[in-house]
């Protein structure tokens, strides 16, 4: 039985591996919005969320009507960016991550720039003549000198192979 298993694994792995897949990422707008950033301890915090691990968060309720998708994750009811685990990332300094390195009570509010990219995702799988469309919309700025991302979408279903691999 172990023999099989293994043999199906393999089998399976090799296909995976070796299909004919393509992945194509079609820029639908980019936008660039300037936000007065609230920077105190209710928004800027480690919270474990969707990462398995503490992440170095901002909440930026000021971001929700600038994005098409939520830019949430879980334990957040407010958009937020994410800069990386307060675990196990450092700041090229060799510093922890840590909510300390945002926070400073003498400039409480940040003026941040936010770029917001919406993408069409196609990912096309030549042998099966299938092709998956999503639509993901990718955030991040530079807050106080640390570089903060978020990325939020959804599958929007299946297109024709054909029309697929035509689009650009």
């Amino acid at each position: 039985m172990k023999t099989i298993l293994l043999m199906a694994s393999l089998i399976l792995f090799n296909q995976a591996t070796f299909a004919d897949t393509e992945r194509k990422e079609i820029e639908r707008s980019r936008k660039v919005v300037s936000l007065a950033v609230p920077l105190n301890t209710a928004t800027v915090r480690c919270l474990v969320g969707d990462y398995g691990s503490q992440s170095l968060k901002i909440s930026m309720a000021a971001l929700k009507p600038h994005t098409v998708f939520r830019q949430t994750t879980r334990g957040e009811t407010e958009p937020c960016i994410n800069a990386g685990s307060c675990v196990f990332d450092r700041t090229p300094d060799g510093r922890r991550l840590s909510p300390e390195l945002i926070l400073d009570d003498a400039k409480p509010v940040e003026n941040v720039e936010v770029t917001i990219l919406l993408k069409e995702v196609l990912s096309i799988d030549h042998d099966a003549k299938v092709c998956g469309r999503s639509l993901q919309e990718d955030v991040s700025a530079m807050v106080r000198g640390l570089k903060f991302e978020h990325s939020d979408g959804e599958f929007l279903g299946t297109l024709d192979y054909e029309t697929c691999v035509r689009m650009n």
